[in-house]
């Protein structure tokens, strides 16, 4: 696409260029690029449709496809390979999971998801995280914010309420949220 620097009356040249197909200005000389692609997909470099000029991301649908497959698979390979793993994987694509959205208890679940040939070859470990452990230096903190100083040095029952936040945690130690970890993954026996 053919891109432009903005003009002042007096002829000279500004900082702000703008794309010739759609207007759409860029602010910087180090942002020229953009306005040169503004309308063109950063893949291919083919023209974008209207309708694809309204979604975010500048590319058509199947160069992205493309894209995002070649980069998701560059991340598979760089995984270091995990031996008897059973903690909840993520399988990307793979719709349900008793955890949901592609997340499964272990690779087991996954396995038995799975129809034999689907090409499915390794799904990534997770880490988990506690939902919830409240701090009680920062529940008093946040509560005594808007008061007058050192308001949190006069406050009384502290170790009752530290009993108490103390054994809340302790009740909610096994409620985890799993996040994919990327760096690890682990292979899937039936699919292959």
């Amino acid at each position: 696409m053919n891109a432009v620097f903005l003009r002042l009356p007096n002829g000279s040249e500004t900082n702000i260029s703008i794309c010739t197909s759609c207007g759409a200005p860029a602010r910087g000389r180090t942002q020229f690029d953009i306005s040169e692609k503004c309308c063109t997909c950063w893949e291919c470099g083919g023209p974008l449709t209207a309708e694809e000029k309204k979604h975010p991301g500048h590319y058509h649908a199947a160069c992205d496809r493309l894209r995002r497959g070649t980069m998701d698979l560059a991340r598979l390979e760089k995984a270091t390979l995990v031996e008897n793993y059973d903690g909840p994987v993520y399988c990307e694509g793979v719709p349900g999971g008793s955890y949901g959205d592609g997340y499964f208890s272990d690779v087991d679940e996954l396995e038995d998801c799975l129809e034999k040939g689907c090409g499915v070859e390794f799904a990534y470990c997770c880490t988990s995280s506690r939902v919830v452990a409240l701090d009680l230096d920062g529940i008093l903190e946040n509560a005594t914010q808007e008061s007058f100083e050192d308001a949190i040095d006069h406050i009384k029952g502290r170790d009752y309420l530290q009993a108490a936040v103390d054994a809340f945690n302790a009740a909610n130690a096994k409620l985890l949220s799993w996040d994919v970890d990327y760096s690890r993954k682990v292979k899937v026996e039936r699919g292959s």
